[in-house]
């Protein structure tokens, strides 16, 4: 056995514990973040695979737009509108993702 002192504590517990606002989804949580809308699967897919490559629970829905299908990619389960809008600023810009949206 070893011992740890409270500097080297205090750090390893920044890199387990989640801050709020940083944008983490949680169980029960009704927000997502939109992060690629188009009219096809393909379109989407490469935003999709890197997004879950950095480490985020992205998924891909088919939905029902103006009488025609679309493929969007979003990240839920997200707490609150805070949390949401932390992850989509955080994410914005990065990973292929141009527009970023919020919603309940």
């Amino acid at each position: 056995m070893g011992y740890v002192d409270a500097k080297q504590l205090a750090e390893w517990s920044k890199e387990t514990e989640i801050e709020p606002g940083s944008g983490a989804a949680r169980r029960g949580g009704k927000w997502k973040v939109t992060l690629a809308r188009a009219g096809s699967r393909e379109a989407v897919l490469a935003v999709h695979e890197n997004v879950r490559l950095a480490g985020y629970a992205a998924e891909i829905h088919a939905a029902a737009e103006g009488g025609k299908r679309v493929y969007v990619v979003q990240i839920g389960r997200l707490p609150s509108k805070a949390e949401a809008g932390a992850l989509a600023a955080r994410l914005r810009g990065r990973h292929g993702i141009q527009e970023t949206g919020i919603s309940n």
